[in-house]
């Protein structure tokens, strides 16, 4: 299978039941979207949650993306909230002013960047021996009196590890006794997660 997502058509496999398949030799690609269609970078994504339909189209951006620390996720709902004030931290100054919770126009935008989801370190700047970060994409940004919740799609595991280790590499702010993976929090970082990733000898099944 090549490096890149399949241009796929309505063939798709079911969600209903999801395959693993390996890509490489260092991350798996996890099928779980109920169709997925693709015309001129423009993709139609379908996936259910709940039993009900979400559909979106997006434009690929690739010049940043989506970090998502979360707490005890197990991802398997399809879609999670985070409290308002844990969303859009540590952004870099110069693109602060971008984003807004009450500006619908700046989180569509938001659905074009990949996302890197992952479940808080198990002690500060480390990820336990198995612990696992995902790579996907939105399929829809809605307020809640909870917070903010995304329906999201994963399509690849990583080793959670690899972020802990290049912070730098992945644009993650760090001090001396902690790095962005230890706290909560949703966070747009201006770097490119896909080629990153690829950089440091791993494949992702991506939109490009």
């Amino acid at each position: 299978m090549k490096n890149e997502i399949i241009k796929n058509n309505s063939n798709v496999p079911s969600a209903s039941t999801p395959r693993e398949i390996t890509v490489g030799n260092k991350s798996t690609y996890i099928e779980n979207l109920n169709e997925l269609h693709y015309t001129e970078k423009t993709y139609n994504i379908s996936t259910t949650v709940n039993g009900n339909i979400i559909t979106s189209n997006i434009h690929p951006d690739n010049s940043r993306y989506n970090l998502f620390v979360l707490e005890g996720e197990e991802f398997a709902k399809g879609y999670f909230i985070i409290p308002r004030e844990k969303c859009l931290l540590h952004l870099d100054k110069e693109i602060e002013s971008e984003y807004s919770l009450v500006e619908s126009i700046s989180l569509l935008k938001c659905l074009e960047y990949p996302c890197l989801f992952v479940n808080r370190n198990e002690t500060y700047k480390t990820a336990g021996n198995n612990q696992i970060a995902y790579f996907g994409y939105l399929a829809e940004i809605s307020m809640t009196t909870d917070g903010c919740k995304f329906i999201f799609s994963i399509v690849c595991s990583l080793p959670q590890s690899i972020f802990n280790r290049y912070t730098s590499d992945f644009n993650l702010k760090k001090s001396r006794g902690e790095n962005e993976l230890d706290c909560i929090h949703w966070s747009i970082k201006k770097k490119n997660l896909i080629k990153a990733v690829k950089k440091l000898g791993y494949n992702v099944a991506a939109y490009e």
